[in-house]
């Protein structure tokens, strides 16, 4: 007993329910991917800022010398000298 008119609609059905689960998978699986490539990219800037900050590049009491050659009032009180 083999009915012939629901087999068309069967086979319909089945490809249809197919596309529907690839269309899913690969609307699911796209955000997924760059969310995947995402996290190692945030993972070494955080490591590379964190890392930049140990270490000291410049001490104003030190480095001051190098950087000022002289000292002079722009405002305030009139000057004594």
């Amino acid at each position: 007993m083999t009915i012939r008119i629901n087999d068309r609609r069967l086979w319909v059905s089945l490809v249809a329910l197919v596309a529907v689960l690839g269309l899913v998978a690969l609307a699911a699986g796209i955000p997924g991917l760059f969310l995947l490539l995402a996290i190692p990219v945030a993972l070494i800037l955080v490591f590379t800022v964190v890392g930049s900050r140990a270490t000291i590049g410049v001490i104003p009491l030190r480095d001051c010398p190098y950087f000022v050659s002289s000292v002079r009032r722009v405002s305030g009180p009139a000057m004594l000298n």
